[in-house]
């Protein structure tokens, strides 16, 4: 599908002329009616304007002018007014969150018109894109963004209503991480291009949002520096507080043991044996010398060497047996202390998961309640109609009723005047 199709047909004229292709904003109530949507509500977004004056909500202008162009966008989208009726339609239609039809952006054209000025090479809209710009141009609410944020029913429109935030919000985007940051660790998956390569998390979709420009072919708008270092920091506070990533604390070090003085002695007695020059005993005067250990017989001296050498083998194992145990005893002690951490680590994630489960319930039914409170509006409104229609047959037959009568009193005065002429 070209350019120069549309140029022929009128489309291109018609998209100069009227921007939003018949596609309005949504219908507000008076704020003193119950249930909105009420105007006061809603997301101021950005003012952003294409070449030709219509409003561009950041987006990329090749990629807006696309989804202008297309039919979808004039034919089937004015269909839905209402922000319920979009979401259903998300709902059913939406399988991937790319700003293009995966496989179609960037791709040179072929044919006859492919070196014709005009021909658009650009690719195919992505059905997410053209659902996102229908909501840009409806103007949600507040309470309608944090519905979308935390929908049960699909992540693809949770993506959109993070999309939504990130392109068109106004204030140099100083409120986009407390909106985005209690979904910073959500874990719910999903696929963005709709393939298995670019399977995600909607956490990790959130951070990228946060971090990178670049988005599958696109440029996301760019944050003010004040505010991109704001965001660098909250995100790096948020990592080393996060729950999940917190990593255990230390284990207590081990008192090392002093071994006790007799240990000590036997230590001091496992020197080498000191020469007689020093450590011998003392010599009276006029005593003659004993003589060296390498002067005496070697028989006394296999006999002393092996005494000595005995005894400290005997020590020697029961001290290694003594500090066996202690290090067996400060082993089962570590293992016991993991054990418990392991427990309490447990513990927690169980109590974070039902916690989790408790609040999608919570959503689930608050999202029941929201569609039995639409309904029940909407049958008050019709039975509000419908009474209305049948006070105005009443009228018509007691109006018809009067016009006989009126009819009969004058056919009886006639019917007099005669008798009496």
């Amino acid at each position: 599908m070209t350019h120069n199709k549309f140029f022929f047909s009128g489309r291109l004229e018609a998209v100069r002329q009227t921007p939003g292709g018949g596609n309005t904003e949504q219908e507000f109530v008076p704020e003193h009616v119950d249930g909105g949507p009420w105007e006061k509500d809603v997301l101021p977004l950005a003012t952003t304007a294409d070449p030709y004056g219509g409003q561009s909500y950041n987006l990329n202008p090749m990629l807006l002018e696309s989804i202008r162009m297309s039919d979808m966008w004039w034919e089937a989208m004015p269909q839905y007014t209402k922000f319920s009726e979009v979401i259903d339609e998300i709902y059913y239609q939406v399988s991937y969150v790319t700003p293009w039809v995966p496989g179609t952006h960037g791709k040179k054209a072929s044919g006859m018109q492919s070196a014709v000025r005009g021909v658009s090479t650009a690719g195919t809209p992505g059905m997410s894109y053209t659902f996102l710009l229908k909501l840009f141009i409806m103007k949600l609410t507040r309470p309608q963004i944090k519905s979308m944020l935390g929908h049960t029913d699909s992540p693809y429109i949770r993506a959109l209503g993070f999309l939504y935030l990130r392109y068109a919000m106004t204030d140099g985007f100083k409120e986009l991480f407390s909106w985005l940051s209690p979904y910073l660790g959500d874990q719910e998956e999903f696929t963005i291009d709709g393939t298995a390569a670019t399977k995600t998390t909607i956490g990790d979709f959130v951070r990228r949002l946060l971090t990178d420009q670049d988005f599958f072919g696109d440029r996301l708008p760019r944050f003010p520096t004040l505010t991109a270092r704001q965001i660098e920091a909250d995100l790096k506070a948020w990592s080393e507080n996060k729950v999940p990533g917190m990593a255990a604390p230390p284990p207590p070090p081990q008192q090392q043991l002093q071994p006790p003085p007799s240990q000590q002695q036997e230590q001091e007695q496992e020197q080498p044996w000191p020469s007689d020059d020093f450590g011998g005993a003392a010599r009276e005067v006029g005593e003659e010398p004993q003589p060296r250990a390498d002067e005496r017989g070697p028989d006394r001296e296999r006999e002393r060497d092996r005494r000595p050498r005995s005894r400290s083998r005997s020590r020697s194992r029961d001290r290694s047996r003594e500090r066996g145990g202690d290090r067996d005893e400060g082993r089962e002690e570590r293992k016991r202390e993991r054990e418990r951490e392991r427990a309490a680590e447990h513990k927690r994630i169980a109590e974070q998961e039902a916690a989790e489960r408790e609040a999608k319930e919570a959503r689930k039914a608050e999202r029941a309640a929201e569609r039995e409170r639409e309904n029940a509006a909407a049958a008050a409104k019709l039975k509000g109609k419908e009474a209305k229609r049948k006070r105005k047959q009443e009228i018509a037959a007691l109006e018809a009723q009067i016009t006989s009568l009126r009819k009969a009193i004058v056919a009886k005065e006639d019917e007099e005047k005669a008798a009496r002429a």
